[in-house]
């Protein structure tokens, strides 16, 4: 695989990881949005039989919103907030920015090693994230699922 190749297979990689990121960002404001405002287990099934539509809202709207979202609801602590508003940052470079600024540069075929490089920890970034997140919504999933038992 050429470099050029490579470089183009990470940066489908880490969009393709900020997309779970974002699911699962979705998924942890709707839980935890159950959790906090259902005291029966009739009001928490009736709320997970629409959470798919509270989902399909969500993923209409920026990544922004849900972020200011979790921040008004404190479902983070602001340094993990400040922490994912880092990652989308990288997710919105790399996905509006990377290959334009690439043109002007050249850098994937001047300096393609220290693009891999910076790929790779970035990368590494968000799959850190996207665990804690996986983390926190099996802990939210889990709490649900005692609130019905």
């Amino acid at each position: 695989m050429t470099d050029k190749e490579t470089i183009y297979l990470k940066v489908g990689q880490l969009l393709n990881v900020s997309q779970a990121i974002e699911y699962n960002l979705h998924y942890i404001i709707i839980y935890d949005s159950i959790l906090k405002t259902c005291m029966t287990k009739e009001d928490v099934k009736k709320k997970l039989s629409t959470k798919n539509e509270y989902y399909e809202r969500l993923s209409k709207e920026s990544i922004g919103n849900s972020l200011d979202l979790a921040r008004k609801t404190k479902i983070f602590t602001e340094d993990f907030l400040t922490s994912l508003s880092k990652v989308v940052h990288s997710r919105n470079y790399y996905a509006h920015r990377f290959f334009k600024d690439d043109f002007e540069k050249n850098e994937m075929n001047n300096n393609p090693k220290k693009i891999i490089e910076k790929l790779d920890r970035d990368l590494n970034r968000l799959n850190d994230m996207n665990n804690e997140l996986c983390n926190d919504l099996n802990t939210l999933v889990l709490l649900i699922k005692k609130k019905i038992q």
